[in-house]
Formats: C-alpha cells, structure tokens, sequence
C-alpha cells in the first residue's frame, strides 16, 4: 500500500499544473514513470501518464523545439494501443510542425508501416520515397527503397512500376546478404504477377523461397504463386495454391482467396473443388 500511495504522489506531481519550461515536463514525467514501472502490472499506466503529460505540455508549449519528441511519443503510445489512424496523427503532425527535426525519419517509419498495414499502398510508397531521400546521413536510404517497391509491387494500380525501380536498387545498392536478397526476389516475384508475367514470376519466387524467407512474405508467397499459376493457364494448381493461402490467412484477404480458389477450380471443371 505505501509503495502504491507513493507512486500515486510522484503521478499527482507529474500531472499538477507544470513547471516553467520543458524540462520541468520531462523530469516529472521520468520521474514518474520510473516510480510506476517498478510495480507489476502497472505499465499500461505508465503509457496513460505519458499520454496526459505531453499532450498538456503541447497544449502549452506548441512551438517549442521539443514538441517533435511529445508528437512521437504519442504516436508510439497510440500504436501500442492499435490505434493507427490517431498514431498516424501524431507523426504527420510531428513532420508537419518540425520537417526538419532529426525525428522525422523515425516518424516516417512508423507511419509508412501504419498505411502498408491498412493496405493503403500507395500513399505508403509516397512516404517510403520521402524517407529514402532524407538528407544524408540516411540509414534507411536503401531498406526504405525496398519498401517503396513493396508497396508498388502489392498496388492494385501501380505493380508495373516496381520492376524498374527493384532494378535500380540491385544495381546501385547489391543485396549483402541471403535474407535480402530472398525479400528482393520476393518483392520482384509480386511486381511481375502485377505486370501479368506468370512464367517470370514464377522462377523469381521458386529462388526466393529456396533462399529462405521471412513468416509474414512465406505466407504472402502462396498467394503470389496462385496468381502466377492463374496467369499461366494451370487453374488446378492454382486453386490448390489458393486453399493453401486461404488455410493460413487470418485476416481480410481470405475470403477473397477462396472466392479465387473456386474459380479456379471451376475453370479446371473440378465442380467437386467448387463445393470446397
């Protein structure tokens, strides 16, 4: 009971009207903080007081040079809450306020992760490109090209346009290792299904896959393979191909792949496949 009375003080103080400067803010909130940490249980807590405290310090000081941290900070905070579309807020806020501020790259990240993981791909491609011409030095110059492939290549409109720039990446910046260069054979597998060449498509993922992929583009490469079965006219394996990713998916695109799987196995005149 006196180990919780005493956070409780620090968060009172933390939370009371603050001090003169940013700094006071900064303090208190550590302060804070490291009081609640030290209890178990209490660090989704720990989040809420930061939330409070920075945005009444924003609310006070909204030009100050600080500001940029609060405005990531917050981002962070809503995305571990799986609030995306206030995290994205936040860091479009934090870019817009401070365009300079040696911040901006890690709010870039995040929110170029926010949009590919709504399936806004092209708006994505858009922030990937923003952060791979970031000034130099730019430790994301390179990964954030990938990245802008990616999203070009899984585009509903715009998969044609990541062969080029796939192929300049190879060509300026070489894969260094086997993981990469397995995600580059992936991401070209996906933009060329995008430009209906099946044949290509194929051969670039067999590679890919006997390099060894990730979970996530593993699981993303059955559905690669189905439609590149489908574009070269073999419907019984791409149906297969489509229950296989259908099994495995957990989120929106699975209806979608069983709709495409009976499809194809109608197209197959597999009307048993159909019923399954």
């Amino acid at each position: 009971v006196d180990a919780v009375d005493g956070v409780c003080a620090k968060i009172i103080a933390g939370i009371s009207p603050i001090g003169n400067d940013w700094s006071s803010v900064s303090a208190r909130l550590r302060e804070g903080r490291n009081a609640v940490a030290r209890i178990p249980d209490w660090a989704p807590f720990a989040a809420d007081m930061a939330d409070v405290m920075y945005v009444r310090a924003l609310h006070r000081y909204p030009d100050a040079l600080e500001s940029a941290e609060a405005e990531l900070t917050l981002g962070k905070i809503q995305e571990s809450r799986g609030n995306d579309v206030a995290a994205r807020l936040h860091y479009d806020t934090m870019l817009l306020k401070n365009p300079d501020s040696h911040l901006g790259s890690e709010a870039l990240l995040h929110s170029a992760r926010i949009q590919m993981r709504l399936e806004e791909w092209t708006d994505a491609a858009k922030r990937w490109s923003k952060l791979a011409n970031r000034p130099q030095p730019n430790e994301y110059a390179v990964s954030a090209r990938v990245e802008m492939a990616r999203c070009l290549a899984l585009s509903p409109t715009d998969g044609p346009l990541a062969l080029p720039l796939i192929d300049s990446i190879e060509t300026n910046w070489p894969a260094t290792n086997g993981d990469e260069r397995a995600d580059r054979l992936y991401v070209r597998a996906a933009a060329l299904v995008a430009s209906k060449k099946g044949d290509e498509a194929m051969r670039v993922l067999e590679s890919a896959m006997r390099l060894g992929l990730d979970q996530a583009s593993s699981l993303d490469a059955l559905r690669i393979r189905a439609a590149a079965l489908e574009l070269i006219g073999r419907p019984g394996e791409a149906s297969l191909a489509w229950l296989a990713f259908a099994s495995e998916c957990s989120d929106k695109r699975r209806d979608e792949a069983y709709f495409r799987a009976a499809t194809s196995a109608a197209q197959a005149k597999d009307f048993l496949g159909v019923l399954f």
